[in-house]
């Protein structure tokens, strides 16, 4: 679920094995904006990617990372890195794989979009 622009971004979710690189994030969001003008979201699964030179990439690179629910980096739960785009992943909480979007619910989630 993500809130934005009317058509849906490109999703990249890594497995918890990848590691921050900046040189290597870096040259890799450089090729893919070359290639892509679009809007992007970006999932980590591992706590270095919490480091402030991470968002800062995603910043300069317009990269949403993604806010995951329930994530595997505890500290992922909200949105963070460009703010053009909010994408949330939502696997279920407290029960994985399972979730009832009520209207509470929703509207939870979006009091937590940036304004």
């Amino acid at each position: 679920m993500f809130w934005g622009r009317s058509s849906a971004p490109i999703l990249f979710q890594l497995p918890p094995s990848v590691e921050f690189d900046a040189n290597g994030t870096t040259a890799f969001l450089t090729l893919l904006r070359e290639m892509h003008n679009e809007d992007v979201a970006l999932e980590p699964r591992h706590e270095s990617w919490l480091e402030r030179g991470a968002g800062d990439l995603f910043t300069e690179f317009r990269v949403a990372r993604v806010a995951a629910d329930p994530g595997v980096i505890l500290d992922a739960r909200d949105p963070a890195g460009w703010d053009g785009i909010v994408y949330f992943r939502l696997h279920g909480s407290p029960r994985k794989y399972y979730l009832a979007c009520d209207s509470d619910f929703l509207g939870s989630l979006t009091r937590r979009v940036p304004s």
